[in-house]
């Protein structure tokens, strides 16, 4: 295969991935490609993903128990940096 039947061909492919609204792992999953290839034509091609990344968050949510007041302490202060 030549290399201009090689671009011709990424070409298609990769108007057939914009054209899913997928994002490129898992349309190559389904078409039984490696992303990093689509990536690789994407660049010679002189073309750029149009999907972002998602941004990392670290919040997980409600992490570890909270322990029971055993001492019946008072923890409510009616000023700040008052002691209960």
């Amino acid at each position: 295969m030549t290399l201009k039947q090689k671009l011709i061909e990424w070409e298609s492919r990769i108007e057939a991935w914009k054209q899913s609204g997928q994002s490129v792992s898992q349309w190559c999953q389904e078409h039984d490609l490696k992303s990093h290839q689509m990536y690789y034509w994407m660049k010679e091609l002189g073309l750029k993903s149009l999907v972002r990344m998602k941004k990392y968050r670290s919040y997980k949510g409600k992490v570890g128990n909270i322990a029971p007041n055993i001492l019946d302490r008072n923890f409510n202060a009616e000023k700040p940096n008052q002691n209960g």
